[in-house]
């Protein structure tokens, strides 16, 4: 997961300042791709020779909800530790078909009331395993 200043395209460090409409939070996932192979046979002729082998793509993990939320108030409405979903426009779902090894990028489309420091976590929920998350260090968000 890396913070960026689309600004200037810079991955952002603890402490840095950025606007708030060039602040993104891209998020990529690692995965590994599974096959497996489902055989049919034709009963009277011989297994080496009737055997039809598809490979079909399983992806076990695919994601299940993205949450970001910020270690202060950012607003009236998103006191500290609650969803800022709204603000950077991540999905409520996400499509089944989509699954590890594709990125999403999340652009703050709202500035907070003061300009001051947040530091933002992410949770990525995946099904088949544990949730995890990712604490940003704090950046200086700039109206």
């Amino acid at each position: 997961m890396t913070p960026t200043d689309l600004g200037s395209l810079d991955t952002l460090k603890a402490m840095d300042s950025v606007i708030t409409s060039d602040f993104n939070i891209r998020i990529e996932l690692n995965a590994e791709r599974f096959s497996c192979k489902k055989e049919t046979q034709i009963p009277f002729i011989n297994a080496a020779f009737a055997t039809k082998l598809a490979v079909n793509d399983i992806f076990y993990d695919t994601i299940k909800s993205i949450t970001i939320s910020s270690n202060h108030d950012f607003d009236s409405l998103h006191p500290a530790g609650t969803s800022l979903n709204d603000v950077f426009e991540v999905p409520a779902q996400f499509d089944p078909t989509y699954h590890l090894g594709t990125y999403y990028s999340y652009q703050l489309h709202k500035a907070p009331d003061a300009e001051q420091y947040h530091q933002f976590k992410v949770s990525v929920a995946i099904a088949g395993t544990i949730p995890y998350d990712t604490v940003f260090p704090p950046f200086k968000l700039l109206h």
